[in-house]
């Protein structure tokens, strides 16, 4: 559902974000032409659902970049790994040749 009124804008406590919320009795007046109670509750459940899911999706957002550093570090961590245990491959198969033309 499309909703275009007007906004004011709320700082949410837990974060940097800002959300622009409509006025209760704005929405109220635009969908149904007179202010309501049971119309106000409603909007201030959508209100606080959609909050909720904003923060929800930020902290998803967070635990997604956290695990791709992490991942990002173990990868160098095993591009590390990889190169010395190709440089000891290499030293032991050089050692194994000059044994082998030796004998």
């Amino acid at each position: 559902m499309v909703r275009a009124m007007p906004l004011r804008m709320i700082y949410s406590k837990t974060s940097d974000a800002t959300v622009e919320v409509p006025e209760a009795s704005d929405i109220t007046e635009k969908y149904t032409g007179a202010k309501s109670e049971s119309n106000d509750q409603m909007d201030v459940k959508w209100f606080k659902r959609m909050v909720s899911n904003k923060e929800s999706a930020r902290r998803s957002r967070n635990t997604k970049q956290d695990h791709l550093t992490e991942l990002e570090q173990q990868v160098e961590q095993l591009r590390g790994e990889y190169i010395t245990l190709f440089k000891q491959l290499t030293s032991a198969s050089q050692q194994f040749k000059d044994a082998s033309t030796n004998n």
